[in-house]
């Protein structure tokens, strides 16, 4: 006859013991390395005298926040800011920025009939650019005061080919989803990307905010432009395939936490996960081709990249284990343990939020766990399997 405490008995912990602890276990290993390496990481304070060009690619962009973005880079004192509209089919952002640039000499207008893609708005800012140093901005984005300055500050050692900055979101307030993603945003910076910035390898850019040497982007600018991939062109994935590009050429990739920009993220579940079906497409579509030169480049990288492709599978496979035993044996509670790591992971992998905001919304850290659990797992698969869909999903 079964009793409650049967439920407990040794056969079924055998099975659910190395379910978690095996993941809970490289979890804290794989934290704790990125937590030591982010501590490591220090900022470039030494000024730098280089010629810069900002390059605004806009498209259907909201003309108030288009606004905001334009006036805060001719703020940081570029030699050249260049706005490029790729044929957006309202021409109130083109129309405001001519009549900025009547007052601006250092701002170039540029507009283009049909709609092509960011990157072809890029590489049409990359081609006229006089500055040695590139700086992206998404149209969404807008640069604190200094922004610019102390991006470039990396730029000092010729080893470096591109810098990243430090993003938060700009439209934090208007709801829960944006709170939430406003923590991931400031984690992916200030722990994530410090952790491999530490060894030059910065695996992702951030889109929004980034520089990068001329020479470096004009030299590849046709596999920037003409990237194939199961058979057709790329059009996403832009700040990914311009880092591999400056890796996979010898430079490093810096973060720069002191340079610092808000960007707008999705409001409602359909544009969030809109978006992440598109970066994570061009996160496994961009850490499969690396890992053909990765190994040759860093071993921080190498395992970084492979960790961040297996831990999908492998957090997916102790949920399905611990399912099937809490099934068999009646009872959910050995599938809580395993829903509880996460969010336990999580509190300290945002920990730095804290010390850096002192936010009350640390207490909504748990909350993407579960959103990691529900909605990005499931559309991490979907996204394995549909790499060479190209569209963008949005506007």
């Amino acid at each position: 006859m079964k009793t409650w405490y049967s439920f407990f008995s040794l056969n079924i912990i055998e099975y659910l013991i190395p379910a978690i602890s095996i993941y809970g276990l490289i979890m804290i290993t794989y934290f704790g390395v990125r937590i030591l390496f982010h501590f490591l990481n220090k900022p470039f304070l030494k000024p730098i005298k280089i010629s810069t060009s900002i390059i605004i690619p806009c498209y259907q962009e909201v003309p108030e926040v288009f606004a905001e973005c334009l006036e805060s880079c001719l703020k940081q004192k570029s030699d050249e800011v260049i706005v490029i509209d790729d044929g957006s089919k309202d021409l109130t952002n083109y129309k405001q920025a001519i009549r900025i640039a009547k007052k601006h000499s250092n701002l170039i207008v540029l507009r283009q009939e049909k709609n092509q893609g960011k990157r072809h708005a890029q590489a049409v800012g990359f081609k006229i650019a006089k500055g040695e140093i590139l700086v992206t901005v998404d149209s969404d984005t807008v640069l604190e005061k200094d922004t610019v300055k102390e991006l470039i500050k990396p730029f000092i050692e010729p080893r470096i080919g591109a810098v990243t900055g430090q993003l938060s979101i700009l439209n934090k307030s208007t709801n829960l989803l944006t709170r939430i993603l406003n923590i991931r945003y400031i984690v992916a910076g200030i722990l994530e990307r410090a952790a491999y910035s530490y060894f030059g390898v910065v695996n992702c850019t951030s889109g929004p905010l980034s520089a990068y040497r001329k020479s470096l982007i004009l030299d590849n600018l046709d596999d920037y432009l003409n990237q194939i991939h199961k058979g057709k062109k790329c059009t996403f994935g832009d700040d990914r395939r311009l880092t591999a590009i400056t890796l996979r050429n010898g430079y490093s990739v810096f973060f720069q936490k002191t340079a610092k920009a808000k960007t707008l993220a999705p409001t409602s579940f359909k544009g969030f996960t809109t978006q992440q079906i598109r970066w994570n497409r061009s996160f496994w579509r961009e850490n499969y081709l690396s890992l053909k030169w990765i190994w040759k480049r860093s071993t921080y990288l190498t395992i970084g990249t492979l960790m961040d492709m297996f831990l999908p599978f492998l957090y997916f496979g102790s949920l399905i284990w611990s399912l099937s035993i809490s099934v068999t044996s009646f009872s959910m509670f050995f599938f809580f343990p395993l829903l509880i790591t996460a969010p336990l992971m999580a509190f300290v992998r945002n920990f730095d939020y804290f010390k850096m905001t002192k936010a009350k919304d640390y207490a909504l850290v748990p909350l993407y766990s579960w959103v990691y659990i529900v909605v990005l797992l499931p559309i991490t698969f979907f996204a394995i399997f549909t790499t060479s869909r190209t569209g963008w999903g949005t506007r």
